[in-house]
C-alpha cells in the first residue's frame, strides 16, 4: 500500500528502483516462512500447529512474528502521513491559485478539486 500511496502522489505517477527497496521486509518474512512451515508435510505442519497452541512456540518463530506484526502498522502510518501532507499541499496550491486569480470561477475550482481527489 504504501508504494502505491507513493507512486499516487508523485507527478510523473511512475515507480522507481529505490522503491522496490520496500519489498526488502516482506520478502525476508515470506522466505523464512517458507522454509520454516510451508515446506513441512501435513502432520509435522498439524504439530507445529500443537506446539504453538500448546504455548511452545519456537524462538526463531518468535523473533520473526514480531517484525511481521510491526511491518503493517508502520506502513499504514507512513501512508496517511504522506497522504496528509500532499492534502495539505494541495490545499495550499488551490488556495494560492484562487487568490491569485487563476481560478476565477467555480467550475474551474471543482474541476481543480475533482483533479486533487484522482490523485489522493
Amino acid at each position: 500500500m504504501f508504494v502505491y500511496v507513493m507512486v499516487m502522489i508523485r507527478k510523473s505517477g511512475r515507480l522507481k528502483a529505490t522503491d522496490l527497496l520496500h519489498l526488502i521486509p516482506f520478502l525476508i518474512i515470506t522466505i523464512f516462512f517458507a522454509f520454516r512451515f510451508y515446506v513441512l508435510s501435513g502432520p509435522e505442519k498439524v504439530d507445529f500447529y500443537n506446539q504453538i497452541y500448546n504455548g511452545q512456540l519456537p524462538r526463531d518463530v518468535s523473533i520473526m512474528t514480531f517484525p511481521n506484526i510491526l511491518t503493517g502498522p508502520i506502513y499504514v502510518i507512513l501512508s496517511l502521513i504522506k497522504l496528509s501532507a500532499f492534502a495539505i499541499l494541495m490545499l495550499m496550491v488551490t488556495s494560492c491559485a484562487i487568490h491569485t486569480g487563476l481560478m476565477s470561477n467555480s467550475a474551474q475550482l471543482s474541476h481543480a478539486i475533482s483533479l486533487m481527489s484522482k490523485r489522493v
